[in-house]
Formats: structure tokens, sequence, C-alpha cells
């Protein structure tokens, strides 16, 4: 359960950058900026996250979960077509 609750927050964070990064530069967003537009504090942000790269860290984490979760669909659709035959 709190390894699911961290990938939320995580996601949630991600996805609060992404919007960022939409309007402004990667460089002039900070972390309270994130923290800000998802809801959290900035003690959350550093619990999940180590300081010194965070921004490149929860957009990788986002790509990485987002790729595993398209792989997984992808395996199941998969296993559908054999069955299927």
């Amino acid at each position: 359960m709190k390894r699911n609750q961290t990938a939320f927050m995580k996601l949630c964070l991600a996805d609060a950058l992404i919007k960022l990064m939409a309007a402004q530069d990667h460089d002039s967003i900070n972390v309270n900026t994130i923290c800000e537009l998802a809801g959290v504090g900035r003690t959350t942000f550093y619990r999940h996250l180590d300081c010194k790269n965070s921004k490149e860290e929860l957009l990788i984490f986002k790509i990485n979960y987002e790729w595993a979760a398209m792989l997984i669909c992808t395996r199941r659709m998969w296993r559908k077509i054999r069955v299927s035959r």
C-alpha cells in the first residue's frame, strides 16, 4: 500500500511539473511552485525525492511508470489474442 501511495504522490508531482513546463522554462521552476500546484507540502516533496536532481527524477519516474503500464496492457492484449485463436 505504501508503495502505491509513493507512486501516486510522485505522479502528482510529475504532472504538476509537466504543467508548469508548458508555461515556464524548466530551470525557472522551483520546488515551491511544484508543491503548490500539486497540493502538497515541501516536506512531502523531499520525503519522496532527492533534492539534487528532483525535477529530472520526477520526469524519469513518470516515463518509467507509464512505460511499464503500457507494457502490462500490451501483454494482456496479446494473451487475449492468443487465447481467442
